[in-house]
């Protein structure tokens, strides 16, 4: 049995794959209100803050897209899941975006990073436990965002 097996088989205990459907497709969508609340709240340097994250969210999405349309891995083929995705499957842009926003966060709140980082890892497990994603797509997509997010940061270090 591979790793993504194993781990799609905890999608059989319910808490484990409806806290997986809520990291995927509720968490998702709240975090970069998460995000801009400590923005506003917390920081002096708003708006470094906001474009460091911004750039490095959009180039990620923009990277990880520009990988699928030239790989064109197939999503993992399993009947009756409990959600469908489209498009292809390598790397998840799920994992990637979440990553390297933690990243990002990291190299500007230590704490709150590592929270972040551990929501990435959550998100990017969640996407094997429902089904949508290979491990590998998950490991990509991580990958993906840790090498934009660092290259982000030399890049605003410098500014």
């Amino acid at each position: 049995m591979d790793i993504s097996n194993l781990i799609f088989g905890l999608s059989k205990y319910n808490f484990i794959k409806y806290f997986s459907y809520f990291l995927s497709y509720i968490y998702i969508y709240l975090f970069p209100i998460v995000i801009l609340f400590w923005v506003f709240i917390y920081r002096t340097k708003k708006v470094y803050t906001l474009l460091i994250i911004l750039f490095s969210a959009v180039s990620t999405f923009l990277v990880s897209e520009l990988i699928k349309n030239i790989t064109k891995i197939q999503r993992p083929a399993i009947e009756g899941l409990m959600v469908s995705e489209r498009g292809f499957s390598f790397p998840s842009e799920h994992s990637s975006i979440t990553m390297v926003i933690g990243i990002v966060i990291y190299s500007i709140d230590k704490k709150l990073g590592i929270i972040f980082i551990a929501l990435s890892i959550l998100v990017g497990l969640s996407r094997v436990i429902l089904g949508v994603h290979y491990i590998i797509d998950v490991l990509a997509g991580w990958g993906v965002g840790i090498l934009i997010g660092l290259i982000f940061i030399k890049i605003f270090k410098n500014i």
